[in-house]
Formats: C-alpha cells, structure tokens, sequence
C-alpha cells in the first residue's frame, strides 16, 4: 500500500526538512545565551525574552498565518516563511545591539509560524487517509531534530567564529532549503477552490472561534511547551552553575535531552492504535513532564537523577504534538479547518513558548533560586491536565466517546 499520493513524498521531505531548519532558529539560542549575555549586558529575564522572541510573533499571527494557509495555498505560504526567516537570520548576523537583534528575533518568529502552519497541511494532504496519523507524528519531530542538532552544533560555531558565525549558518541552511522547495514547489498540494476563498477575514475570524476542539487541544500544547521550553532553554545555564558541566557538555546534554522529545512522538501513533484516546495520552504525558520537570531544577538531587529526570520529561512530553497534530484533521470538516486549525494550535504553542521561559526566570529572580522555580512546573501543568478532560467531554459529544474518535484518524 502507498504511503504517499503521488508525488506526496517530495512534498513530504520538503516540509519535514522546512521545519527542521526553522527549528533550528529555536535551537541556537540556549547554547548561545551565555556568550549573548557577556556580548550584550543582558539580565536573566532579558536572555528569557531573547530566547522566546521568536515565537512572540507566533504567539500573534499564528491564526492569521492559517487563514492565509487556507487562502493562498499551504505551498505559497511554505516559501513565504521561508523567505521571511533567511532575511531575519541574516540582518540578526549583523546586529551591533540586544535591541536590533531582538527584532529580527521576531522577524524569524514570522517566518517560524508561516512554515509551522503550512508544513504539516502539506503533509495531511500528501499522506494517503491510513497513514496520515503516522505522517503527522513524523512532522512531530522536526522541533527536536532542529533545536537539538542546532543546540550542539553551536558551541563549536562559537568556537570557530564567534556568534555571529551561528547566524550565518544558519541562513545558509535556510536559503538551501528555501532554493529546494522553490525547485519542487509543483508538488505541494494544490490549493482546493472553496468558500473559505470568497469569505472576508472576519468572518474566517468567527469561523475560527467554533473550532473549540482546536482550541482545546492548543491550549494543551501551549501548557506542555511551555515546560519543554523552561527544561530546553535553561538547562544549559543550570548544568553550567549547578552541575559544574563545561558550556559543550551542557550543550550536548540538553541536545540529548531534546533530541528524546522525537521518541515521544513516534509513540503517539502506536499509544492511539493501542486503545488510548487524545485526552488519556495528553493527561498522562502532563503529569510525567510536570514531576519530572520539578525534579530537574531541584537543587537538593543528585546531578545523575536531575539528568535522568530531563530525558524522561522530554520522552513523556514528546507524546502531546503527535497526539494533537493527528487529532487536527480529525476535528476539521475540510482542508480550510486543518489550515485554521494549524494557525490555532501554533499560536496556542508559541503562547507557551514564549512565556515558559522568562516565567521561570522570573520565578527564580525574584523568589530567591531554582528550588522556587521548579514549583512553575506542576503549578501550569494542573492547568494541562484540565484541558484534557474538556477534551475528552468533547469528543464524548462530537464523536460519540473518545476512543471511536480515534479510528477516524
């Protein structure tokens, strides 16, 4: 049996390959927080929103970017993002101040959410029905493959150059992929002629508010990556002061412990075809990633168990995007919903990301320590937990109970 439609595979490689290099602007900032703080004069909190600007502009225009999807064609709106992100990282390679490269921060986040939407529409439409839910969970992946390649790739860019070297690296992989996708862009799914065309942006708007399983399962994902983030973005400062590790060892260690999300992923598949369903996979993936992110930043544990605590959290909390990005389609009535439903949930994902971080930082500033902050963890995640039962209430009265919703996806 074909995995693929025709020419899906193409299609397939490109947006996998898109995300991963757009996820590797995510991934070249921890590592590179310490040598950006010495550069720049920056504050704990100021690292924190450094880090997570990216996904400010995410956090923003992520429904806006789906109704573009929907509008122009999940393919148009791949090389837009793509173009949009080269231009970012290159003017960031030149920033002689924190304040101008914030900003093409943000212009990357642009493009960061033009690719995050019309990627995985691109592959919901190139994968046949039986094999999108596998499709999808792939997808999942292209955030720890990014920021975990980038995050150890770093440190020896610094080496090598310095961080400005990190930043035209990374537009070269950029363009690169931006070249390819341009070279085989006949193969991206055609845009489908429908109504959502001839709606005006208002009424899109409103259209978007009755997609509330959407919204659910976003705000689920918002929560997790939220906690992904704090471990992902801090654990390479923390390793350094409080584990003794040298900045590469830190490096690799968070790029190990990212890199373990993808293994969450891939099981989220095999979780729906043993029997569990979206909100049983989502609560249980909540309160893992909450215990075990509580234990990493607990100064009182031995280094070796705050280690194993980061990889597991990482494994645990890897089952929650593979989990929502199959249930997209599924609570979508047409390919103009799976576009909506895309720019809800990564505007819902990039809300998290972007306040995960400077909320632990700012825990930490002002309660005196990480053994405060550790407590952020399983004081967001009882919001997570919440969320997926509103899930299971719903597919309770869409689909009936939430274990038949399953096998439609």
């Amino acid at each position: 049996m074909s995995l693929f439609l025709n020419r899906g595979l193409i299609a397939f490689i490109v947006a996998l390959l898109a995300g991963i290099v757009i996820a590797a602007q995510i991934g070249k900032m921890p590592s590179a927080l310490p040598v950006l703080r010495d550069s720049f004069d920056l504050s704990l909190v100021q690292a924190g929103w450094l880090s997570a600007s990216i996904n400010g502009a995410a956090a923003v225009l992520g429904l806006v970017s789906g109704l573009l999807a929907a509008k122009t064609g999940a393919g148009n709106t791949l090389l837009l993002g793509l173009l949009t992100a080269v231009v970012g990282t290159l003017l960031g390679a030149l920033s002689p101040t924190g304040e101008m490269l914030l900003g093409t921060r943000l212009l990357e986040g642009v493009g960061f959410v033009l690719i995050a939407v019309s990627a995985p529409s691109i592959i919901a439409a190139s994968a046949t029905p039986e094999w999108r839910g596998r499709a999808l969970a792939v997808w999942g992946c292209y955030m720890p493959i990014g920021v975990a390649g980038m995050i150890v790739l770093t440190p020896l860019l610094i080496l090598k150059g310095g961080w400005q070297t990190v930043w035209w690296v990374n537009g070269g992989l950029l363009f690169a992929v931006l070249v390819i996708a341009w070279r085989v862009r006949g193969t991206f799914p055609k845009k489908q002629p429908s109504s959502a065309g001839q709606q005006t942006l208002l009424s899109q708007l409103r259209q978007s508010t009755r997609l509330t399983g959407h919204w659910v399962m976003g705000g689920a994902f918002a929560i997790y990556s939220s906690q992904w983030f704090m471990i992902g973005t801090w654990l390479p400062s923390f390793a350094v002061t409080y584990m003794e590790l040298s900045l590469g060892q830190a490096a690799l260690l968070t790029g190990l412990v990212v890199l373990a999300n993808a293994l969450g992923n891939l099981a989220a598949p095999y979780l729906a075809a043993a029997g569990f369903s979206r909100w049983q996979v989502i609560a249980v993936a909540q309160v893992l990633i909450s215990g075990f992110g509580f234990v990493v930043f607990s100064s009182d544990i031995p280094p070796e168990i705050r280690i194993f605590a980061a990889i597991a959290a990482s494994i645990a909390g890897g089952a929650i995007p593979g989990t929502v990005m199959a249930g997209i389609p599924v609570h979508a009535r047409n390919a103009a919903e799976v576009a909506l439903g895309n720019g809800i949930v990564v505007q819902c994902i990039n809300v998290g990301i972007l306040l995960g971080p400077p909320l632990i930082a700012g825990v930490v500033a002002g309660f005196g320590g990480w053994d405060a902050g550790r407590w952020v963890f399983p004081a967001v995640g009882c919001f997570g937990v919440a969320l997926a039962f509103m899930l299971k209430r719903l597919e309770i009265i869409k689909f009936g109970n939430p274990e038949g919703a399953e096998t439609t996806s």
